[in-house]
């Protein structure tokens, strides 16, 4: 691929804040939350604690002395030595999008760098199936390893910084819009490094068709745990404003108190009971309390249900309460409605100020939605016929609702059962006693992983890659709003195809693995439709660390990288 020479080469406007590069990918996406982060989550004692997750740039930044510095933008997840997997909206919303690529590619054949407005300066090339090879060519973006607080360059040297050398965006991917626009599509994009990753740092394995990916975690009661892991931001915010979401204990669960931060959080008093409430807790015969592992006691009082709450949450870390002003209870709404209604605010509203991006954190025993909820969710999201069906997995945390019911009577309280048509206005749906609310994923962690440990073999699997959360709360949290990971058991055809013959690198469990619509894996080596001929030939087999330097068919790789490809 033609390159100018450096003195020759316009390099794009730099900035003092290394946030805004993050920023732009969730603007794209139109308030849909896919920018994404783990918020308020664990920080890794050490960059191996999750080996194949990497945290990367696309182009440098400079500090506010003017120095480069290193910082993260997305994450991803190491499938080859080579090669890394994260979301097609991180090249979209900060480096090209999808309306101009066309006139990228344009200028490439004609052996000149399309430059955008921002100064970053693009080869663009379209390979086989329309899928385009995208290279920046006057700046350089790296992938970092073993590492988890970016912002030390103590712990940068130690660890391995690679520079990203091309990215590969799908034909059919995401092209922003919110809730997925009119086209739809998948949110998954490829990314190529310039030298390999040290062995120490051991890719992920990919899920083959028959590998277990949804319904997974603690509500399932599965053997097999899921947990993610992402770079990200560690606060919650929108549009600049720090959001406080209460916890599952008060009246209205996982939603975002009306005040900024914890500013609206009252800790010297108790939260709204009713007078039957306060009757139920006074009588010698019932509880004075709310059993701690239960939300909530409901008590019928003639033709009324009323809903009795602890005073103090019993979550670790939450403290106070607050007025929520909007309801996103039910699933099939489109929009928030408003309400007077309170919640316990969580351990989220008080987070250590001085956490910083760029760090690696982790969430263990999330739950992986089954499918058909999953569909439901997605349905809920999508306001209009998309081209493109997306393929996802919905990650968030399923949980039950607990609580006793109880009835008043003249001669006083009675412990009951609920009736076949009692519906708890936080279920998720008729005839169900569960709501779904968010892990907590944000800003950052854009393509990052969610992961489960195989239990026969010992190997990570990556299952997912964060797009993002679409519920009508929005703001990285709430109930109603679990993320969308882009599902990877659909693309494993795909990966191949773009690897070639790096594919033979990857590691796959549960079968072979499969395309969209394709239930057994094709040959190993992709085809030029031109040709019919192999890309690259077969390797030989050998016992040592394999290097790439089998013969390549040339007139295939003009054809799908042009003649100047190195």
């Amino acid at each position: 691929m033609p390159h100018l020479p450096a003195e020759e080469q316009n390099y794009p406007k730099k900035t003092t804040k290394p946030d805004d590069y993050d920023e732009n990918a969730e603007d794209e996406a139109a308030d849909s939350d896919t920018g994404q982060r783990l918020v308020g989550a664990s920080r890794a004692s050490t960059g191996m604690n999750y080996p194949f997750v990497v945290g990367y740039n696309l182009f440098s930044q400079n500090g506010e002395n003017g120095d480069p510095i290193d910082y993260t933008a997305c994450t991803g997840s190491l499938i080859t030595p080579y090669w890394f997997i994260s979301a097609a909206h991180c090249i979209s919303g900060m480096v090209i999008a999808f309306e101009e690529q066309k006139d990228c590619i344009k200028s490439t054949k004609q052996e000149k760098e399309y430059t955008r407005e921002n100064g970053v300066s693009l080869f663009c090339t379209e390979i086989q199936d329309g899928n385009v090879k995208i290279k920046i060519t006057n700046t350089e973006g790296f992938a970092y390893f073993g590492v988890v607080d970016v912002n030390n360059p103590e712990e940068v040297a130690k660890g391995d910084k690679i520079e990203i050398d091309y990215m590969v965006w799908n034909s059919e991917s995401y092209r922003g819009g919110g809730n997925y626009g009119e086209h739809g599509g998948y949110d998954l994009a490829l990314f190529r490094m310039k030298r390999p990753a040290p062995s120490k740092y051991s890719p992920a394995c990919l899920p083959g068709q028959d590998y277990v990916d949804n319904a997974i975690g603690g509500a399932y009661r599965s053997k097999q745990s899921a947990d993610l892991a992402g770079f990200g931001a560690y606060h919650r915010k929108d549009k600049g404003k720090s959001k406080c979401e209460t916890d599952g204990y008060g009246k209205s669960k996982y939603h975002y108190c009306a005040k900024e931060g914890n500013t609206g959080c009252k800790t010297d008093q108790n939260p709204p009971q009713s007078s039957v409430c306060e009757r139920f807790f006074a009588d010698t015969s019932t509880p004075n309390k709310v059993p701690d592992d239960e939300s909530e006691t409901i008590i019928i009082s003639g033709r009324r249900e009323y809903f009795c709450y602890h005073n103090r949450s019993p979550k670790t870390k939450s403290n106070g309460w607050c007025e929520v002003k909007t309801d996103a209870s039910q699933m099939q709404r489109k929009h928030r409605l408003e309400t007077t209604s309170w919640g316990f605010c969580s351990k989220d509203c008080y987070l250590d100020d001085s956490e910083e991006s760029s760090v690696l954190r982790y969430v263990q025993g999330i739950d992986i939605l089954n499918e058909n909820l999953c569909q439901e969710y997605l349905k809920s999201t999508i306001r209009r016929n998309v081209e493109i069906d997306p393929r996802i997995l919905c990650i968030g945390y399923k949980k039950t609702l607990k609580y006793s019911m109880w009835q008043e009577l003249t001669s006083g309280f009675e412990q009951i059962k609920p009736g076949k048509d009692f519906q708890h206005p936080m279920a998720l749906k008729e005839g169900e006693n569960f709501y779904i609310h968010s892990a907590g994923t944000c800003k950052g962690d854009s393509g990052g992983p969610v992961f489960t440990k195989d239990i026969e073999t010992g190997r990570y699997v990556v299952l997912g890659a964060v797009s993002g959360g679409r519920g009508v709360l929005k703001a990285c949290g709430g109930i109603n709003n679990p993320t969308h990971y882009t599902r990877l058991k659909h693309f494993g055809l795909w990966i191949k195809l773009i690897l070639g013959e790096e594919s033979q690198e990857l590691c796959s469990l549960g079968g072979p693995l499969r395309g969209l619509d394709t239930p057994k894996a094709p040959k190993d080596l992709r085809m030029s439709r031109r040709s019919r001929q192999p890309l690259f030939s077969q390797p030989e087999r050998r016992d040592t660390p394999y290097t790439y330097k089998s013969q390549i068919n040339r007139s295939v790789l003009d054809d799908l990288f042009g003649k100047n490809y190195k």
